[in-house]
């Protein structure tokens, strides 16, 4: 009897996680990043998955989605400052910080949850051979 509560709660639980993560998306108060490149290493690796929301407040050490001021791409780099209306970021693999501070309008999100799946899908693509 307990086990089957468990199991109960355990699945509502997991219904209820989707059911937010799902309204979180659909608002757009949700945005989910998969990493492509190295300069966040060693915090964030290639293929690591981050679930990134709408922030109120920025702090120097968060990791903040943006996109550059002239570009199209977005950029996951750690918030080294906070200046009036701007955001000096910098790349934790990267030696100096960014060239430009960042405008705040361009920041789209601080990371809120980081699924380290990148280092593992790369064993697993390198031991299987693929």
């Amino acid at each position: 009897m307990a086990a089957s509560c468990v199991g109960r709660t355990t699945g509502l639980a997991c219904i209820a996680l989707i059911a937010c993560v799902a309204y979180a998306l659909a608002s757009g108060r949700l945005v989910v990043v998969r990493v492509s490149g190295g300069s966040m290493a060693p915090a964030l690796w290639p293929g690591d998955v981050c679930l990134v929301t709408r922030a109120a407040s920025l702090a120097a050490s968060d990791v903040v989605l943006y996109v550059p001021p002239g570009h199209t791409g977005r950029v996951l780099h750690r918030v080294r400052s906070l200046e009036s209306s701007r955001v000096v970021t910098q790349g934790d693999a990267n030696p100096i910080r960014d060239r430009e501070p960042v405008p705040r309008s361009a920041v789209l999100g601080k990371v809120s949850v980081v699924m380290p799946i990148g280092h593992a899908i790369n064993v697993w693509q390198r031991d299987s051979g693929r």
